[in-house]
């Protein structure tokens, strides 16, 4: 069916009636069973009925195209969801022609017997459309399952990360303490040392001043001693001098016995100094 041929608004809108049976809007269940009776008159499809592959393709196509209002299909949508599957070849050709109504009176009982195949037979599509169905469901609900671990495990993995983060975080706040309270000891030792050092540069300073008064001494308490050293050589230099003059000059005139009496302290005091020297 091309698009571009000018009955097909109407070929479109004749389709879209089989499907919803006159409805202005069609559900999953009548997309379905009208797909499934025209791949079942196509003679190019091998097997029958809808495959699985087939079945997800509608469904997911139903799924994008469906309003949101109610979940079902209009005019429009079904028209994208039949370009989209590639199904607009099943549209008709022609439009047939309207079948007169029925005359009122007592149907025949072929058309009774006709009637009833067809019940059974959209009965017997029903079944198989509910029994695909409930398949499906059983195997999404197995995906949600999966899905459910898959979540659980992921969220499992994210708690045991957050509690490794947090182990982490607390063992770096302790890390943080450790090294402040390092660095507040290596500061106070520090201060201390400082005080230290600045007790011995004061000790080192008064020591340097002793020394300096010590050596000060010593120099005065050597030059006191060489002038005492010179001033007595001085005195014994006076001294011996002075006992000279006083041994010799008065025996020149004095008496003999004097003399001789003379002499002999003279003498004696002689060998006291004599001695002292």
């Amino acid at each position: 069916m091309a698009e571009d041929d000018e009955d097909f608004e109407e070929k479109l809108a004749y389709t879209f009636a089989q499907m919803g049976k006159g409805a202005d809007a069609v559900n999953y269940m009548q997309l379905r069973r009208w797909i499934s009776t025209q791949m079942k008159a196509d003679e190019d499809v091998e097997g029958s009925g809808i495959t699985d592959e087939m079945q997800k393709a509608a469904t997911d196509s139903f799924s994008a195209h469906k309003r949101e209002s109610d979940d079902m299909l209009g005019l429009k949508e079904v028209s994208d969801l039949l370009r989209e599957l590639d199904l607009l070849k099943y549209m008709p050709d022609e439009i047939p022609e309207p079948e007169p109504e029925p005359v009122a009176e007592g149907l025949s009982a072929a058309d009774l017997t006709k009637m009833l195949e067809d019940s059974h037979a959209e009965s017997h599509g029903l079944r198989s459309e509910v029994k695909a169905a409930t398949k499906e469901a059983k195997k999404a609900a197995g995906e949600l399952e999966e899905m459910e671990e898959e979540v659980d495990d992921l969220t499992k993995e994210l708690e045991a990360e957050k509690d490794a983060h947090t182990a982490t975080k607390e063992g770096l706040a302790e890390e943080a303490e450790a090294h402040k309270a390092a660095k507040a000891d290596a500061e106070s030792q520090l201060e201390a040392l400082g005080k230290q050092t600045e007790a011995l540069e004061k000790e080192v300073e008064a020591h340097t001043a002793t020394k300096a008064e010590l050596d000060a001494a010593k120099t005065s308490h050597e030059e006191a001693a060489a002038a005492a050293s010179t001033e007595l050589e001085s005195v014994m230099e006076e001294v011996r001098k002075t006992h000279l003059s006083r041994h010799f000059v008065p025996t020149m005139i004095i008496l003999p016995r004097q003399a001789r009496d003379k002499h002999r302290k003279n003498s004696k005091r002689d060998a006291f100094f004599a001695g002292d020297g």
